[in-house]
């Protein structure tokens, strides 16, 4: 099964995640991981699913995410199966329901796509400079030690998914 593995990501994160979901999903097909604004129509057309990952920024997908499925052929997934993921901080309980793999997600239908599975956020931490501690370009995001672990579960879960439909 062909699947496209799509990411966004700033600081290495989100595509490491990305990289251990393309890793599961090659055992049922051919991949390809690309960043997201760089997916070409052929690619979409290609892929027989599509999985997408993003950060979470201030509970939202980011806008170089949105302006880049926006720019996708319309109905360019229909008939095809899709799955989401996100890279966020750990938050309080009801700010954890607006991560970005959800509204994703979304986007992701309007393009006619069905979903896999349910959208999944693994988690990172994030940590001040000292020297810079009010300026967030200097923060140090990492992934969590679970988090690959986590992506890796979810990939065989969505790839079983694929596999029964």
């Amino acid at each position: 099964m062909n699947t496209l593995v799509a990411y966004f990501t700033k600081y290495g994160n989100t595509r490491t995640v990305a990289s251990a979901v393309a890793d599961v999903m090659a055992w049922n097909g051919e991949i390809r991981l690309l960043a997201v604004d760089r997916v070409t129509p052929e690619d979409l057309a290609w892929a027989e699913q599509v999985i997408v990952g993003s950060p979470t920024w201030y509970q939202a997908v980011p806008k170089p995410v949105k302006a880049a499925i926006k720019a996708w052929p319309k109905r360019s997934l229909k008939g095809k199966r899709f799955a989401t993921f996100d890279t966020a901080s750990e938050m309080w309980e009801p700010l954890m329901a607006m991560t970005a793999s959800k509204g994703v997600a979304g986007l992701l239908r309007r393009l006619k796509g069905r979903p896999l599975g349910k959208p999944a956020t693994f988690i990172v931490d994030t940590t001040e400079d000292p020297d810079h501690p009010d300026d967030r370009e200097y923060n140090v995001v990492t992934l969590r030690d679970a988090a690959i672990g986590d992506a890796t579960a979810w990939a065989k879960e969505i790839a079983a998914a694929a596999t029964r439909t």
